[in-house]
């Protein structure tokens, strides 16, 4: 999935736009002190703070890179290691 601030046409207007991605973590180890609850909160928080701003959220998504071992772990015969990352995407109108 790509994004841009290409122009983008609603209702006969074009419209151009400026994307962020934020990362958030894939997991969230939950107890006590730390329930679903609150970690939902941060995610919402975030939605909340950006919206705030003039960011309109539009989707998350996820993309996994590729990490190589440094020199020592490339000496000790490691491989690569596949690293997923999870992201919210907004957008905010760009005045023309």
């Amino acid at each position: 999935m790509e994004y841009s601030a290409y122009p983008q046409t609603d209702n006969s207007i074009t419209m151009s736009y400026e994307y962020r991605c934020v990362s958030f973590p894939l997991a969230v180890t939950i107890d006590k002190t730390h329930t679903l609850e609150v970690a939902i909160q941060g995610y919402q928080d975030k939605i909340n703070s950006l919206s705030n701003d003039g960011w309109e959220y539009i989707s998350s998504d996820s993309l996994t890179t590729t990490q190589n071992p440094g020199c020592l772990g490339g000496l000790l015969g490691q491989s690569a290691a596949s690293v997923p990352h999870k992201f919210i995407i907004f957008r905010k109108a760009i005045n023309n």
